[in-house]
């Protein structure tokens, strides 16, 4: 297979005239990583089964719809344990919003490291 050669390409090198760009300029290409963003890592355990744990509320933003965010992905709140009450197994809660039981349980010191995103 045979690559095109973009330095001979008269298609691109018209464009180029078009936009007014020399035809012997070429760029660079800088690739950015955001801290802002989730790194693969933390996508793929994002959508696993095992989730990424949160040690603060204050490791999530809340956004101005009152929805909960990690970095730039909107997310929902949880604790992993399954608990007994009663006799019976109490299934978590989820949180998609930041609400009183978020608050009560972070101002009762409850909140670090229990929940999972």
């Amino acid at each position: 297979m045979k690559l095109t050669n973009f330095y001979e390409s008269e298609s691109l090198n018209q464009l180029k005239d078009l936009m007014g760009i020399q035809r012997d300029h070429y760029g660079t290409l800088t690739v950015v990583m955001s801290a802002a963003r989730l790194t693969p890592e933390e996508l793929e355990r994002l959508v696993s089964l095992d989730g990424l744990d949160i040690t603060s509320l204050d490791d999530l933003k809340i956004l101005d719809d009152g929805t909960l965010a990690l970095k730039d992905r909107r997310v929902l709140l949880y604790i992993r344990d399954v608990t007994e009450y009663q006799g019976r197994a109490v299934e978590p809660r989820f949180h998609v919003a930041h609400c009183k039981k978020l608050l009560e349980m972070r101002e009762r010191n409850r909140f670090e490291s229990r929940y999972v995103v």
